[in-house]
């Protein structure tokens, strides 16, 4: 048989092999070249986890000095804010996610015309979807003052904040597509780059604006100031990225509409279920104890969110690089809307049956005789079990079947991400006491069992972060909606339960309960469409994770031989053992568990070392 080998390139740093025996071609290979590609993505997480930890960083070295300047139920309030823009940004979720799949789609088929035309079409349903909005946030802002418990002496201020924060914030939803077109593009680095310098500026107006006497409205000036310079910023490097791109409401296109509301939707539906999840337990606290709770709650929480978002930000090049690889996946068996529905709501069911379980064991106002309560959990476990013995069958049969490409993007991906997500959050949980008095005082100290249990949450939540956005990247947002679908009903009744049993502490408790059992249904699930046995998945994914997991005992081990009580000696305690904890890690992962291949992309994110060039 004679084969011939045909190279052509398709846009930059990229090649097609076709490989053809002279009637068909029997083998395709995208190269990209593929280490340049493994390059591309780590470093695109990189850059934008080393920009997400320098801001996030800045903001907690900011806290104390903020609250210096404004009281705690103002800093509540503060937060309140952002959870009512969270709920806003769900109109936004999915058309943002639009523009990056669809960019990535489109760029790499040559069609940059038809970007031009999805931007135009996004830009004006969101300028519409805001001004409806602001309207209604204006007229029924006394109902959500009174929802949140605001007192009648804050309410003028908690008027300005609201109204001005999604003023602010609907000027980034309306121009944010700019940036999601960029980091289509696979630009994610230079996003950072710019997230990060505009937030810097920020933090810079925010100590300006509390030395002049401002309060907590000086925080809304600077957030005006950030957005308005990122925005800018990201609205020229979008015309510089692709000078052919073009806005017109003439370009409004039915078919893109259709993109935005059909994929758009589904990713919106599920971004508005995740943003509840979110929100959930300060809404909760606020309404069951009070402001001030709230924003205890907002300071213990500080430090597992911001490892949360420096982990999330390595998460973004997952999407653009799985709609690449669209190609490499085919489908079977594909289940009528009927039947999805059926499966959704067998496992809502099931969900809904072990989180009434343990209901009769909590602190809820009334008691149970023990019997009584045994046989209740009892009925509730076998109910649930019957239910997902049912759904074993059909969820073994599957929907979709992937080639190589996507199951290594899969595993790398969690592999990945894990070693990196029990990093940062075991040397969180290590050093979490030292750490909150260095931070806010030794009054704050008790917050530090806050800090492990939201830590622990976070670290389960985060590692499921890489594959819903895979599954996002091939249009099968239903996986992600399964896992969602868990969360919320467990949530709803475990953490509303946890905050009446033991207050603060119980919320977390149930926020690390139900990411615990979600996350555990979820890899089950994905590990059978991506045919992945069991042992492999721990070996190759989990296994690594006992490295950072060993060295952080370690740390903690040194906390409780040596504890400090000052603020001064917890700073130079926690300094000297984050420094130890980095170097040690990279060390024993570099010499004990890196393979050659990821030797090799780590080397290449190096400044100092030359491109190799790549043969065409």
């Amino acid at each position: 048989m004679t084969s011939l080998a045909v190279w052509c390139r398709r846009a930059p740093n990229e090649c097609i092999r076709w490989v053809s025996d002279g009637s068909k071609i029997y083998s395709y290979e995208k190269i990209m070249i593929e280490t340049t590609h493994s390059n591309k993505l780590l470093g695109n997480a990189v850059a934008g986890m080393a920009a997400t930890g320098i801001y996030l960083v800045s903001r907690i070295l900011l806290t104390p000095l903020v609250l210096t300047y404004i009281t705690l139920a103002e800093f509540g309030l503060w937060s309140m804010c952002f959870v009512i823009l969270s709920y806003t940004s769900m109109g936004a979720f999915g058309v943002n996610t639009t523009y990056i799949r669809y960019t990535a789609h489109f760029h790499a088929r040559g069609q940059d015309a038809e970007i031009g035309r999805l931007l135009s079409t996004g830009m004006s349903a969101m300028l519409f979807f805001c001004s409806c909005f602001l309207l209604g946030l204006f007229f029924g802002l006394p109902i959500l003052l009174d929802v949140f418990q605001v007192e009648p002496e804050m309410r003028p201020t908690a008027t300005v904040l609201i109204l001005g924060t999604a003023a602010v914030f609907s000027l980034d939803l309306t121009l944010g597509g700019f940036r999601s077109v960029v980091e289509g593009l696979q630009e994610i680095a230079l996003v950072k780059k710019i997230y990060i310098s505009a937030a810097l500026v920020e933090v810079a107006a925010i100590i300006f604006f509390l030395y002049q006497g401002h309060g907590v409205r000086g925080m809304l000036y600077a957030y005006f100031i950030r957005v308005a310079l990122d925005s800018g910023i990201c609205i020229i490097a979008a015309s510089r990225l692709m000078p052919s791109l073009r806005l017109s409401p003439r370009l409004i296109n039915r078919d893109h509409a259709r993109l935005l509301f059909v994929f758009g939707g589904k990713v919106q539906i599920m971004g508005a279920i995740a943003i509840f999840l979110t929100s959930l337990d300060r809404m909760v606290i606020s309404s069951t104890i009070g402001l001030s709770a709230a924003g205890l709650f907002e300071v213990g929480r500080k430090f597992p969110a911001t490892a949360k978002n420096v982990s999330a930000a390595a998460f973004g090049p997952f999407l653009p690089a799985a709609a690449d690889l669209t190609n490499s996946s085919h489908q079977t068996n594909i289940r009528t809307r009927e039947y999805r529905l059926k499966i959704y709501l067998m496992i809502g069911i099931a969900s809904l049956c072990l989180a009434f379980a343990p209901l009769p064991w909590l602190q809820l106002g009334y008691s149970l005789p023990s019997l009584a309560s045994s046989i209740f959990t009892a009925l509730c476990i076998g109910g649930a079990l019957l239910i997902i013995r049912h759904l074993i069958s059909d969820l073994r049969s599957g929907d979709l079947r992937v080639d190589t490409p996507l199951r290594r993007l899969y595993l790398q991906g969690l592999r990945h991400m894990n070693l990196i997500g029990m990093t940062i959050f075991a040397f969180l949980v290590a050093i979490a006491e030292p750490l909150m008095i260095a931070w806010m005082g030794e009054e704050y100290a008790d917050t530090a069992n806050l800090v492990c249990l939201l830590a622990v949450g976070n670290m389960i939540q985060q590692s499921t972060g890489p594959v819903t956005l895979i599954f996002r990247g091939i249009d099968r947002c239903g996986r992600e909606f399964e896992l969602l679908i868990v969360q919320l009903i467990l949530a709803l009744v475990w953490i509303p339960a946890g905050v009446i049993s033991w207050g603060l502490i119980g919320a977390a408790i149930a926020i690390t309960a139900v990411n615990a059992l979600a996350a555990f249904f979820f890899f089950w699930r994905s590990n059978h469409l991506f045919q992945v046995g069991f042992q492999h998945f721990v070996s190759h994914t989990l296994k690594p994770t006992l490295l950072p997991a060993t060295v952080a005992a370690a740390v903690y081990l040194v906390t409780r031989l040596w504890p400090c009580s000052q603020q001064a000696s917890a700073i130079i305690q926690v300094i000297v053992l984050g420094c130890g904890y980095l170097c040690l890690i990279f060390l024993l992962a570099w010499k004990l568990l890196l393979t050659d291949d990821e030797k090799t992309h780590v080397l290449a994110l190096s400044p100092f070392r030359r491109p190799q060039k790549q043969p065409l």
